[in-house]
């Protein structure tokens, strides 16, 4: 839907200035922290209204907030039987004793891999992470540090859409090249994060 109607909302989000600014961060916080919107629909929108740098921005902010508070939500609810249900699945087991066991760095690698993918679903991994009780701080940079790569990758794409002018032929073309090239980059991180989680789980399942 967010999608859908990018064209419209834009404009009437730029109207309005700062304020427009933090409605798009703050409707995330909700929409993003209970699993209402996906991530990359709200980095196609900030790209779309905002542009590269500021749509980036925002855009991470937005996601940061989000996650602190489905963490927060998921950890005030106490989640046991999540948490057994977790222990229930060999593949998300391993993931969370990785995530339990290891030092600061290697946490806050584990968990910006696991937010690698944009296949990784937003809101799912913030509870697991909770349920898992890893540290606030390092799932936090952890999130940032996983998510940059794929926001701004759409961010940019979605700039560059908004930008396309076929009266100018040479510059159409060479944003056209940007966005493929942004959909490989993609393509590419996705398969990164996939395969290092695969060997993670692989050696740390009983």
């Amino acid at each position: 839907m967010i999608l859908g109607l990018i064209q419209p909302l834009a404009p009437s989000i730029r109207a309005l200035g700062p304020t427009g600014a933090g409605l798009y961060v703050g409707a995330f916080w909700l929409l993003g922290g209970f699993p209402v919107v996906p991530t990359y629909a709200w980095a196609a929108l900030g790209g779309w209204t905002f542009g590269v740098l500021d749509g980036f921005s925002l855009a991470m902010t937005a996601f940061v907030g989000a996650a602190w508070l489905g963490y927060a939500f998921t950890d005030w609810l106490g989640a046991d039987r999540a948490r057994q249900v977790i222990d229930e699945q060999p593949k998300w087991q391993a993931v969370r004793l990785a995530l339990v066991d290891r030092g600061f760095w290697q946490t806050l690698g584990i968990v910006a891999l696991l937010r690698l993918p944009p296949t990784s679903p937003f809101s799912f991994t913030t509870y697991v992470m909770a349920i898992a009780r890893v540290p606030l701080g390092t799932y936090l940079l952890g999130t940032l540090a996983g998510l940059a790569p794929r926001t701004l990758a759409v961010v940019i794409m979605f700039a560059n859409l908004q930008q396309l002018d076929f009266a100018y032929p040479q510059q159409a073309w060479l944003r056209i090249a940007g966005i493929i090239a942004t959909l490989v980059v993609v393509v590419v991180i996705t398969r990164i994060a996939q395969n290092a989680i695969r060997e993670l789980t692989s050696a740390e399942r009983p």
